[in-house]
């Protein structure tokens, strides 16, 4: 909930003659509803705000709330959103201190002045690539820069967005909710790619859902580059990466790869199967997720790696893990739908969905659909599923004693996703 109503206001007309009575009225209204608040502090303050408008900029603090005051406007801290391994970022209110109009925006602080000037960069990039503000709506990038001292970044202002994807509910509408929402975000990886980059930590942590009339975005730019022709050092999750961004095992310890748009690609189909185990199906039907989760495996030979779909290296144990090939996902998946009692309109909707994100994993890059391909199926998808709700959910029989797979073990190990900071840009 945002401390404001956006809907609450309308601009001010220039011409009204207590212009300046209405506007503080609605500054104070502002830092009332703002956290920390504190009604005894500073009992005037309507003698407090009303300097604001006319002053010059400044900081302060106003009845425990923290005010800044710029050349174009004033802004009251929010309310804590969130944080990252060098980064923070909290809720800000703007009040336009010559139109009276107010604006909810996220602003980002880092410690790490990369994080913050590769947004900035990759912004500059595409609207010199040529992209439209229409188009960079599906992209979390800065709607403005906050410098400090020697040309520092202080601070981004971000839209304001609704919750990750990893959190949000999704309602009686799962399949329809959640492939609107990752339509709008592959727009957005979409003019990544053509630009020339690649995102590079792809997951529904980092697609931040649509709110009011603004499009769900694909955001965190913090391992983002250019495309690869040749071997770097590889920032992000390991265990997410395609098969293909390591030619050996030798590569993989040093983290040396290559990436380009199907690397994308890639673990957008992973997250798509993610999203479908782990928050739709159970949307739809009881089943125990143990049974997906014995598809990875800990502490392999990284000799064997054929037998698996995916292999990958974690440092900090000095061990090898892997994940099952896609038929032993599609086996479990199937075998689910078939005992259930759902419709066939919802077990063919279901089956799409998770065939699509197969597609999506396919071992030949240049076997996987683009980002428009995935824009455009997930749109035409969600317009067929806007009416399949997930109804209630029915019990039914799950032998959860054993796997499909041969590969199965008891000791799965799944690790954090590493929030590290990126590499170079450039």
């Amino acid at each position: 909930m945002s401390i404001i109503d956006n809907n609450q206001y309308v601009p001010l007309s220039p011409k009204t003659p207590v212009e300046k009575k209405q506007k503080v009225n609605r500054l104070i209204a502002i830092i009332r509803k703002a956290p920390g608040y504190q009604s005894g502090q500073t009992p005037k303050l309507n003698e407090r705000a009303k300097p604001l408008i006319d002053s010059s900029p400044k900081k302060g603090t106003i009845s425990g709330v923290d005010v800044e005051v710029t050349p174009q406007g004033i802004r009251v801290s929010g309310k804590h959103l969130g944080s990252g391994y060098t980064s923070n970022v909290s809720e800000v209110v703007r009040f336009d201190k010559e139109s009276g109009q107010i604006k909810v925006l996220a602003k980002l602080e880092s410690r790490n002045q990369s994080v913050l000037k590769r947004s900035v960069k990759i912004l500059e990039n595409l609207k010199i690539f040529g992209l439209t503000e229409t188009d960079l709506t599906y992209l979390g990038l800065p709607l403005r820069v906050d410098y400090g001292e020697n040309g520092r970044i202080k601070s981004l202002l971000l839209s304001l967005q609704g919750q990750d994807l990893s959190e949000v509910s999704s309602g009686s509408v799962p399949l329809y909710f959640y492939s609107k929402e990752l339509a709008s975000a592959a727009k957005g990886l979409a003019h990544l790619h053509k630009a020339g980059f690649v995102h590079s930590d792809i997951k529904a942590d980092n697609i931040l859902s649509s709110i009011d009339d603004k499009p769900a975005q694909l955001a965190d730019f913090g391992f983002t580059r250019r495309a690869t022709i040749e071997k770097t050092k590889i920032g992000g999750a390991s265990r997410f990466f395609a098969p293909e961004t390591y030619a050996t095992i030798d590569e993989m310890k040093a983290n040396l790869g290559m990436v380009d748009s199907k690397s994308d690609i890639y673990t957008w189909g992973l997250m798509m199967r993610n999203l479908m185990i782990e928050k739709i199906l159970p949307e739809f039907i009881p089943f125990s997720g143990s049974e997906f989760d014995r598809l990875e495996y800990r502490n392999i030979q990284p000799n064997d790696k054929a037998l698996y779909g995916r292999v990958y290296y974690l440092k900090e144990k000095d061990q090898f893990y892997a994940f099952a090939k896609d038929e032993e996902y599609s086996k479990i998946f199937d075998r689910i739908l078939s005992e259930s009692r759902l419709s066939e309109e919802q077990k063919r909707a279901l089956t799409d969905f998770m065939d699509y994100a197969l597609s999506c994993t396919h071992i030949d890059p240049q076997a996987r659909p683009s980002a428009d391909d995935i824009a455009e199926f997930l749109t035409d998808f969600a317009k067929r599923t806007e009416t399949i709700t997930n109804g209630t959910k029915l019990n039914f029989g799950l032998d959860t004693s054993s796997s499909d797979s041969d590969l199965s073990n008891d000791d799965s190990y799944s690790d954090d996703d590493s929030d590290e900071d990126g590499y170079s840009l450039f």
